[in-house]
């Protein structure tokens, strides 16, 4: 059971769910090469205009590897993050309670955007730039601007 899925490039990155390991394809899913994850995660992206590097998050906070999941190095502690890489090289992500940062060196540093104000499940960038948040209670919130301003679209139950 893959938990996320991530492309970038030919190179396919899927975590298993519940277990400190991720497959990595370059052959469309035909065949896998094993990755020990720093634990067992929660979310995954791949860097769109760099297949080596990957940011992974995890109960005990968020992992970067340049080098295809073979090393792994803590960049920040907040678990249970959702993670959604752009094509421009923003990587974005969304905290416990609704948080919203934006990284433009890979997840190294994080700037603060605005908030969806809820606990997050998902979290997707289009290729126009506009950002899509679901929340735990169902809740779907739409940014047009970077994550700065949310406007919920769909009320959960």
């Amino acid at each position: 059971d893959f938990h996320a899925l991530a492309r970038s490039g030919d190179v396919l990155v899927a975590p298993l769910y519940g277990q400190a390991q991720i497959l990595l394809s370059r052959d469309e899913g035909k065949t896998f090469e094993p990755r020990v994850a720093p634990m067992a995660l929660v979310d995954l992206a791949a860097d769109p205009g760099d297949p080596k590097r990957w940011a992974a998050t995890s109960e005990s906070g968020i992992f970067v590897s340049v080098d295809e999941g073979k090393t792994w190095r803590q960049r920040d502690p907040t678990p249970n993050v959702r993670l959604a890489w752009h094509d421009s090289g923003e990587l974005f992500r969304i905290d416990p309670g609704g948080p919203v940062k934006v990284s433009k060196d890979g997840g190294e540093t994080w700037e603060d955007r605005g908030s969806t104000g809820g606990e997050p499940q998902a979290l997707t960038v289009a290729e126009d730039g506009t950002m899509y948040a679901a929340e735990l209670r169902g809740n779907v919130h739409r940014s047009d601007d970077g994550g700065r301003n949310w406007k919920r679209i769909v009320e959960g139950g």
